[in-house]
């Protein structure tokens, strides 16, 4: 009888571990789609963070920021150089 009493509540401990892990899955399921769409959802442009979305990146003007960033230019000729790229 003690024995079934054990096997019983080990079953039931178990079956509530399960529960719980697909439990997670599931929600960080929702939470990777939710995040997926809200990314690809998102309209900005460079800003001041420099964030880019896949569709509007520029890669002259990623290039010139990593001159600039290694000091192969100055701050004078990086603002002039933006402003021609972005014209």
């Amino acid at each position: 009888m003690l024995r079934g009493g054990w096997v019983g509540i080990a079953s039931g401990v178990v079956g509530t571990l399960i529960g719980l892990l697909f439990l997670f899955i599931f929600i960080w399921i929702i939470v990777w789609f939710a995040r997926s769409i809200g990314w690809m959802s998102r309209s900005y442009r460079y800003s001041s963070c420099n964030r880019w979305t896949w569709w509007d990146h520029d890669e002259a003007l990623e290039i010139l920021r990593e001159r600039y960033a290694r000091g192969e230019i100055t701050k004078e000729q990086y603002d002039k150089m933006r402003e021609d790229l972005e014209k």
